[in-house]
């Protein structure tokens, strides 16, 4: 989003992470809500996590255990789920992030160098890169989740199809010796807006570029 959140985006944004938590997991686990917020690509302010939990609690929406003025660990309740799944959002950052993840949240890493285009825009370049053992097989691992959700998604079959193709082609650019590691999460950044599949595309450009 090229716009400073405002704290009632922010609290769908910890709502939508949270169902995505949920939907992966399926454990009713609680998630630091501070943790979520630092992998916004802007920051917010320090008490909005611990707010925002306070919010959700109030609302019914969420489960909450808060730890001190600043720490707060949330789980999605009945009534978050319906909220996120219905049609109707006090904002658009629920649909924004389901269509491109990316642009909401940040993935950092030490292989990424800035540089500026011929139209005075800044771009992402990334090099070639040689990943390690440890690194690979999680990565491909990731890929296999994908892959999974893939199967079992609400998803007609030439869509189904088309997302598992893209799936295919970043697995033979990360089983090679140098990897383009973001053409790879490109590859994957439109499955962001399949439920049960955003989570794990997050997770897996997280771990490329750490």
């Amino acid at each position: 989003m090229s716009k400073q959140l405002n704290f009632t985006e922010f609290v769908d944004y910890l709502l939508v992470r949270l169902y995505e938590l949920d939907r992966e997991r399926g454990s009713g686990d609680f998630h630091d809500a501070k943790e979520l917020a630092d992998a916004l690509n802007q920051p917010v302010g320090q008490m909005w996590p611990a707010d925002a939990v306070r919010v959700l609690i109030d609302r019914g929406w969420a489960r909450g255990a808060l730890a001190g003025a600043d720490q707060a660990y949330a789980a999605i309740a009945g009534e978050g789920r319906l909220y996120v799944e219905g049609r109707q959002h006090e904002t658009a950052l629920i649909e924004e992030y389901r269509e491109r993840p990316f642009t909401i949240v940040n993935v950092k890493g030490k292989r990424n160098q800035v540089a500026v285009g011929p139209d005075g825009m800044v771009q992402q370049v990334q090099q070639q890169v040689e990943l390690s053992a440890e690194v690979r097989a999680e990565a491909l691992g990731v890929l296999d989740e994908i892959r999974e959700a893939l199967r079992t998604a609400s998803l007609n079959e030439s869509d189904r199809e088309e997302a598992l193709a893209e799936v295919a082609k970043a697995e033979r650019q990360l089983k090679r010796k140098w990897s383009n590691t973001r053409e790879a999460r490109e590859l994957l950044e439109p499955l962001g807006s399949i439920a049960g599949v955003s989570s794990l595309v997050i997770k897996l450009g997280e771990l490329l570029a750490s």
